[in-house]
């Protein structure tokens, strides 16, 4: 009897520290003098929750990059490290069951995307593919009927990068990325892409689709309509047709936590700058056995589904395919889910990120 109560007074002794440590952390962190260098994406009024997720295999797309949805079906998208096959689509069901359908992206044999990073698609509007700087503009119906890009490719329209230099490659920066996708504005559907990956100085680019086409590159008059700053760390963008809002699919601390950030574009248009009109923003903590081991784990995709299902896209592969219920909404994070360990693990990186 006298063991148990002291087993009962040590959970409750440690469950009371959590619950202090997250509530003096939820109330200072706002005025931690976090550098932006060292944090890959400083939001300092984010909410960290550790929602259920079941996690599905993938490995015929090997390393996750993405997510889109289309019609009635999921389009997730990878890189495939062996056997050649570079890029490759797979298309799934509702329920995350493969169709059978699965698309390589090359053209004659040759890996014209082999790592991509954005599918932009929306009906009656050209479909690009992003990749290594580019945008690929495709046929998309006969890439559905060929399931390759042999008739499908028809052209590139170049991105506004330059050559990594040799501190860049070695730190594993990208000076530009081309990571497309649709966003509605004042009921005109523009092209949005995010720039630099690993950057302080990251960027929100809006295009005229109607213009890209024709151009040879985004740079070319008429095709960029604005830049807007925008934080580090964005992997794809994602179009929430039901909240209408933006949503930037990013990192944490080099890759520790899952950051997804809701923007109200037109308010950002207005005030220049993405972080001024993020209307809410959620970092994820993926579960790890021991709970106390690594964590280290990229995201690359997000997509919001019918009835309240999320899903999430990780550079793995295994379990490189995730989806929740309800996870970006109030019932997903009360303190419960915040006594995890995986979350003031976070805060514990997030403290190491801002002050050492």
């Amino acid at each position: 009897m006298r063991l148990s109560k002291i087993t009962l007074a040590g959970l409750l002794l440690v469950t009371l520290s959590i619950v202090t440590f997250i509530t003096f952390f939820e109330a200072l962190s706002p005025n931690l003098p976090c550098n932006p260098e060292a944090v890959c994406s400083p939001s300092l009024t984010t909410t960290y929750i550790d929602p259920p997720l079941r996690e599905y295999s993938f490995p015929q797309i090997g390393s996750g990059q993405g997510v889109q949805v289309i019609g009635e079906y999921l389009y997730i998208y990878g890189q495939v490290a062996h056997d050649g096959e570079g890029g490759v689509v797979l298309e799934l069901d509702n329920n995350l069951k493969p169709t059978g359908w699965k698309g390589n992206l090359t053209s004659n044999g040759r890996h014209v995307i082999p790592h991509p990073t954005g599918i932009a698609y929306r009906e009656g509007y050209p479909t690009f593919i992003g990749g290594a700087g580019d945008f690929h503009l495709i046929d998309w119906p006969l890439f559905k009927k060929d399931k390759n890009l042999d008739r499908a490719y028809l052209r590139t329209i170049r991105g506004d990068h330059r050559p990594a230099s040799a501190t860049e490659r070695a730190q594993g920066k990208n000076p530009w990325a081309a990571r497309p996708e649709y966003v509605e504005l004042n009921g005109k559907w523009l092209l949005a892409s995010v720039g630099r990956y690993a950057y302080p100085e990251n960027y929100l680019t809006l295009m005229d689709p109607a213009k890209m086409p024709e151009s040879e590159t985004v740079s070319d008059p008429g095709v960029i309509i604005q830049r807007i700053k925008t934080s580090p760390c964005v992997q794809t963008l994602h179009w929430h047709k039901e909240k209408q809002k933006l949503v930037l699919v990013q990192n944490q601390f080099a890759i520790r936590g899952w950051q997804l950030s809701f923007v109200d574009l037109p308010k950002a248009i207005i005030a220049g700058s993405t972080s001024e009109a993020v209307t809410a923003s959620f970092v994820v903590a993926r579960r790890q056995f021991p709970a106390f081991g690594p964590l280290r784990s990229e995201l690359e995709g997000y997509a919001a589904l019918p009835h309240g299902r999320e899903v999430f896209v990780a550079a793995e592969t295994t379990n490189n395919v995730l989806i929740g219920d309800y996870v970006t909404e109030p019932q997903s994070y009360g303190l419960l889910r915040k006594l995890s360990p995986s979350v003031p693990r976070l805060y514990l990186t997030y403290l190491r990120y801002c002050l050492l």
